[in-house]
């Protein structure tokens, strides 16, 4: 009977061992909300346009969403350092900005107007 308890606190070891792995893996990543407006020149919000989180070589898209009917976009990030955000929409000229993104931050605010 004894050994049969042994085996049994063993595996109870075991498996709290790996939960707290488990658990514990996912705390020190941080993410950061990129939200913000996207308009035209003259403040009408613009629906459905692409928006584009870009590596700051502008080859890799880490990110992508695009703008609802308030012309209002939220994409979530785990990248940090310097990054492109790239927004597009038919009929305007396509617009790209320099995002310096920490591990301190958990979320960035970026309005932009676009020129047709």
């Amino acid at each position: 009977m004894g050994r049969i308890m042994r085996k049994i606190e063993l595996r109870k070891f075991i498996f709290s061992i790996l939960i707290l792995f488990f658990v514990g893996s996912g705390i020190g990543i941080a993410q950061t909300q990129i939200r913000g407006v996207v308009q035209n020149d003259n403040q009408e919000t613009l629906f459905s346009a692409n928006v584009l989180l870009k590596d700051s070589l502008g080859i890799e898209i880490l990110a992508y969403t695009y703008t609802d009917n308030k012309g209002e976009f939220a994409m979530t990030t785990d990248a940090i350092g310097e990054h492109i955000l790239f927004v597009s929409y038919f009929g305007y000229e396509n617009k790209e900005i320099p995002l310096n993104l920490s591990d301190a931050q958990s979320e960035k605010q970026v309005n932009l107007t676009l020129q047709n």
